[in-house]
């Protein structure tokens, strides 16, 4: 590797976590202490987000030195040093179980680099293993994941309304709901006797309507009205960030504590001041949630398979032009492996083409998603891309081997010699 590269990657891989990890995170007070405690509320997603993390810093150390042992300790000491400074920055959580993992991200980017002859440059078998293996993961995750990013609440909850309650991660609502239904059942803020038939609606999309008079600003997320069921989990939510309206509907993912992204709907009260009396009203219509606020109706499509990345660590407070784009770019990644190993061209367009497809109509056809065709467009581009790699890096280590065939020729040729 060229010996520039060997310092810029590790740098911008260690630059790169900074930039993701110390960053505040809204208002919220920094971490009393490091906490040694596993993360219920989204723990597989904290596992894989901190394993993924340090991975790529993994990999660079490992190609810029030989030292293995070396570099995972130092990977654990900057994980150390990352959650130590947490501790005074607001809104961010300090965990012994993130220097685990995040050791354990290093340890296989190390693993990684070393083993790299084996399945860089296997045979026909390898590749065909390694080619379908990365088809069916990102296919997998990209279908699956958004399928778990659907509602899901369970048919035996038992559901309480809460009419702008305290919480400790949000900005505090200083208004007052006035009313809550959905349809001719009443949502007061304490136990809703017909949670089955609550349940119903939400699941089917059915108008939930709030009327409130609006507080002083708030900065922040900050709940209008939510659902809880009986453990405490939430089950839906209309709140008021700034301008913006978020709403949130119970995934699927929650029940593998997985993470999950909201609906921000930009400007969606804008012009409401303290004291108005705000109507609301959150449905489901068809691939879209929509908030009605005093008849101005704001949608936002169903998620799709680009929203996958948001099952790990979702930013909501991210622009929708950002989104779209950390979107766009996750199904150009994780698409590379599948066409990495590709060794015919018409093969690659295939199942380019046939993924496109699966991208495109898969939503439609698993949970009523939207149909967009951008997100078709760069999964097969993410194939294509990596197969484009594979052809030049094969390439260069042909030219390589030729060069190296024509220089012991030429000093191995008696007859070549002068006499």
């Amino acid at each position: 590797m060229n010996p520039r590269w060997k310092t810029a990657l590790p740098v911008a891989a260690a630059f790169l976590i900074v930039a993701l990890t110390l960053v505040p995170m809204g208002d919220l007070p920094p971490a009393r202490g490091l906490s040694f405690e596993f993360d219920t509320w989204r723990g597989l997603a904290d596992v894989l987000a901190n394993v993924v993390l340090f991975l790529s810093l993994g990999v660079a150390l490992a190609m810029a030195s030989p030292r293995s042992a070396f570099i995972v300790a130092a990977c654990a000491v900057y994980s150390l040093s990352i959650e130590v400074i947490q501790l005074a920055v607001p809104g961010r959580y300090s965990s012994l179980s993130d220097i685990i993992f995040n050791t354990l991200g290093a340890a296989a980017g190390v693993l990684i680099v070393r083993t790299r002859a084996r399945w860089l440059h296997g045979g026909a078998e390898t590749a065909t293993l390694l080619g379908t293996a990365g088809l069916a993961v990102a296919l997998a995750i990209t279908l699956g994941g958004g399928y778990l990013l659907q509602p899901d609440i369970r048919a035996e909850a038992i559901l309480y309304g809460q009419w702008m309650p305290p919480h400790p991660s949000m900005t505090p609502n200083k208004g007052r709901v006035l009313d809550a239904h959905t349809g001719s059942l009443r949502l007061p803020s304490r136990r809703i006797r017909r949670s089955a038939e609550l349940r119903r609606a939400i699941m089917a999309g059915a108008p939930i309507n709030v009327r409130f008079v609006a507080g002083p600003p708030v900065r922040g997320l900050s709940p209008i009205f939510t659902i809880y069921d009986e453990t405490r989990n939430e089950m839906l939510l209309i709140g008021i960030d700034g301008d913006d309206a978020v709403l949130r509907v119970r995934a699927r993912s929650r029940n593998l504590s997985l993470d999950q992204p909201d609906y921000r709907l930009p400007k969606a009260f804008a012009g409401i001041t303290r004291g108005d009396t705000v109507n609301a009203e959150m449905w489901r219509a068809g691939d879209q949630y929509c908030l009605s606020v005093n008849g101005a109706a704001h949608c936002q499509p169903v998620h799709s398979p680009g929203w996958t990345w948001a099952l790990l660590v979702y930013r909501s407070h991210h622009t929708a032009a950002a989104k779209t784009i950390e979107s766009l770019t996750w199904l150009l990644l994780i698409f590379l492996p599948a066409g990495f190993w590709l060794r015919s061209r018409s093969l690659a367009w295939i199942i380019a083409v046939t993924t496109g497809l699966a991208i495109l109509i898969g939503p439609r056809l698993l949970w009523d998603g939207p149909v967009l065709p951008a997100e078709a467009l760069m999964a097969a581009a993410g194939i294509g891309a990596a197969f484009l790699m594979r052809r030049t890096i094969d390439g260069d280590r042909g030219a390589r081997r030729g060069t190296r065939g024509k220089r012991e020729t030429a000093v191995d040729c008696p007859a070549c010699r002068i006499g």
